[in-house]
């Protein structure tokens, strides 16, 4: 099954988006149905063969010089939009390896996101 369809718009209210899913307000509105949808295990911003784990061959050059200032442009521009159909089409506008490398990043990020919700809750 393809994410795309998934963020097809559709005739459901953002409201009903906004209220369903809420992080103490933690994250912009967008980006906390993002997290939520990724802590499910759907990751709406990335296809299917992006989040493959079987799929990703790092390669260490996607890490430095060029492959990593790229990288880093996309997730501040990723950051700044919400837009969720922009996000993806500037998450296809880049190389296998550099989506499978900002997977990773979003990975980590989620994971971040996650620790500091539970350390809120204690």
């Amino acid at each position: 099954m393809s994410h795309k369809a998934k963020s097809a718009s559709t005739d459901v209210p953002e409201s009903f988006y906004l209220n369903t899913y809420h992080t103490r307000d933690l994250l912009p509105p967008m980006w906390e149905i993002v997290y939520q949808e990724a802590i499910r295990g759907n990751h709406i911003l990335f296809d299917d063969a992006d989040v493959d784990p079987d799929t990703i061959v790092m390669q260490d050059a996607s890490f430095q010089g060029d492959g990593l200032t790229k990288i880093e442009d996309v997730l501040v521009q990723m950051l700044a939009s919400s837009d969720l159909t922009q996000i993806r089409a500037m998450i296809a506008g880049l190389s296998q390896v550099e989506r499978q490398a900002l997977f990773l990043i979003y990975k980590n990020l989620i994971q971040a996101t996650s620790s500091m919700l539970k350390a809120q809750l204690h």
